[in-house]
């Protein structure tokens, strides 16, 4: 089995891959921005620009504009994986531009894009639900990509009869991406 892989890999027969898309939850978290949005101007930021996060953001700005399309989303992409720098340069001109949400899709970046937006009293969807127990005034959701429990499904069936190599999709309706909604936020 192998968790979180390519998708478009050539498959071998002794391998299963589950890839997720976990572009349907950054869509229900633009969903949530543009619903809570006070200025009407969010933005996302993530963490290079492949196929995965150009998929996040465009559902991400759909969402949020859906309905209300004078919603303004600017998205933008960290240059290099793990650089924080550049994530919080980013940040700043979406927070700079009047963002009060950013959506921080940035792997190693999103500690320092959720620490900048906590400064500046904006507010962050997360990649990470360890972002919302540190920052729980600031993180108000985080969209979550349930490896282990995908994992756990998926051995079943390859210990048994029944499995098969290939790609397996999965997603919001597997259970296995979901929007987690800080409960503090909701108090």
């Amino acid at each position: 089995l192998h968790i979180d892989g390519d998708p478009d890999a050539a498959a071998l027969p002794n391998l299963e891959t589950v890839a997720f898309d976990s572009w349907l939850g950054w869509y229900l978290a633009g969903i949530l921005a543009g619903e809570v949005s006070l200025t009407r101007q969010v933005g996302y930021v993530g963490a290079v620009a492949d196929d995965a996060h150009h998929a996040a953001a465009n559902a991400f700005r759909e969402a949020a504009t859906g309905d209300d399309p004078e919603v303004v989303v600017d998205t933008a992409m960290v240059a290099a994986p793990g650089d924080a720098a550049s994530g919080v340069d980013l940040a700043l001109e979406q927070l700079g531009l009047g963002a009060d949400i950013v959506a921080a899709d940035a792997g190693p970046s999103d500690p320092a894009i959720a620490a900048t937006a906590a400064q500046a009293g904006a507010f962050v969807i997360a990649g990470s639900e360890a972002f919302a127990a540190a920052l729980p005034e600031t993180v108000i959701a985080t969209v979550a990509v349930l490896r282990g429990q995908a994992l756990i499904e998926a051995l079943r069936p390859a210990l048994g009869t029944s499995w098969t190599p290939g790609t397996r999709r999965a997603g919001v309706a597997d259970g296995f991406v979901e929007l987690i909604v800080n409960q503090a936020f909701l108090d």
